[in-house]
């Protein structure tokens, strides 16, 4: 296969970082914490349903606290797709 030519274009560095989806991070976070709600009651018998009142609103509750960290430190760090680079 023949290489690509640039004809001088260079690609800006990449941080590592990148821009997250806050809603499909706060709704991964609850569905993991629902599945483990659901492996203590169901799976592994650890807790009795009538004493899980107080577990399942834990999931919801670290979600909530996972977006608000979320939005929070997004504007601390740049993002990958703005570039740095003027020309002076």
């Amino acid at each position: 296969m023949a290489e690509l030519e640039t004809h001088g274009e260079s690609t800006p560095p990449t941080t590592g970082f990148h821009r997250i989806s806050i809603g499909h991070l706060v709704m991964g976070t609850a569905f993991l914490g629902l599945s483990v709600v659901w492996l203590l009651v169901a799976g592994l018998d650890l807790v009795d349903l009538r004493d899980a009142h107080w577990l399942l609103p834990l999931p919801w509750l670290v979600a909530g606290a996972v977006g608000l960290a979320a939005t929070t430190l997004r504007g601390r760090f740049p993002a990958a797709d703005r570039r740095t680079d003027r020309a002076d």
